[in-house]
């Protein structure tokens, strides 16, 4: 009996000490089923939504605001995930939709890797891939959304260059298309994840990396003509140099979209203020500017 009770004070203590080490967050509470009542994610948001956006938040106010909003019928969107001189902050964008989302942060790859295979198995789909460079270790984080019966998708991530541009091609013949693109370091080297989805509509869709600011703005209004949409941005730092990336989807509907780049909150309130009636934020790209600070790079689609 004191070799079982010794065993069993042990199993608690190691529980205990797990979690005042931070190792029990809330990516590893368990994760329900998806329910089966709601359709299919439509993984391009038509129509209306109302939204509320936050951002320049640490892990433990972030994940405050995700419990406030899911009370209040939210849902996160977007995710980014970025540096505040040695601090890791969070931003998101929070849509008025009642299906079931989860985010998992900050993981190491064989958590992220567990993870994936059990929100996979519960009928989540992924929506959103962050990785992050923290001090030399690369932490993951993802948002995904109850999907049962929904299309079919895809989440790959470190990938080369070279690989990320033959899955596209691939997976593009097979009639998906990208809805998150991810690019990221390792020391010198650059990396590239993606989250795909089955497109029955087959919209057209075309996939931009490694641009510098000039060429990206180029490529923007180049778009625009072409009635063509900002779907995802993304910005990188190989060897320091600041580069772009995005995807753009054809806009068949003409909803229109625009971008505002911001230096502070009070120009991001300002922006708000200006647009957010007409428009909701469906993604933010957030890093270093050339002049110091950081720079937040907000896109706009009619709401």
């Amino acid at each position: 009996m004191n070799a079982i009770l010794k065993r069993y004070l042990l199993f608690v203590s190691i529980v205990w000490l797990s979690a005042a080490a931070g190792c029990l967050g809330p990516s590893w509470r368990p994760v329900p089923k998806a329910r089966t009542t709601p359709p299919p994610y439509a993984f391009d948001e038509n129509g209306s939504f109302g939204w509320k956006a936050v951002w320049g938040m640490s892990q433990s106010y972030f994940s405050k605001s995700i419990s406030s909003m899911t009370r209040q019928g939210y849902r996160l969107h977007d995710l980014e995930v970025y540096h505040d001189e040695d601090n890791t902050r969070f931003a998101g964008i929070f849509l008025k939709d009642s299906r079931r989302g989860f985010i998992r942060w900050r993981l190491t790859r064989g958590q992220f890797d567990r993870d994936f295979k059990v929100m996979t198995r519960q009928g989540y789909t992924p929506v959103d891939l962050e990785v992050i460079n923290e001090r030399g270790t690369l932490r993951y984080s993802s948002v995904w959304m109850e999907n049962p019966g929904g299309p079919g998708w895809r989440m790959r991530w470190g990938l080369t260059n070279g690989e990320f541009l033959d899955e596209l091609d691939t997976y593009r013949r097979k009639g998906y298309r990208p809805i998150d693109i991810e690019v990221y370091g390792i020391g010198a080297k650059t990396r590239y994840g993606y989250v795909m989805v089955r497109d029955p509509g087959g919209s057209a869709w075309v996939a931009r990396y490694g641009k510098s600011v000039e060429s990206m703005n180029s490529e923007m209004d180049h778009q625009r003509r072409r009635r063509s949409r900002v779907l995802d941005f993304e910005p990188s730092y190989p060897q320091g140099k600041l580069k772009l990336s995005a995807v753009f989807v054809d806009d068949a509907s003409a909803r229109g979209w625009t971008w505002t780049m911001c230096r502070s909150s009070g120009q991001i309130n300002s922006a708000i203020e200006r647009l957010g009636s007409t428009h909701r934020p469906i993604h933010v790209a957030i890093g270093p500017h050339k002049e110091g600070g950081l720079a937040y790079l907000w896109i706009w689609q009619r709401n």
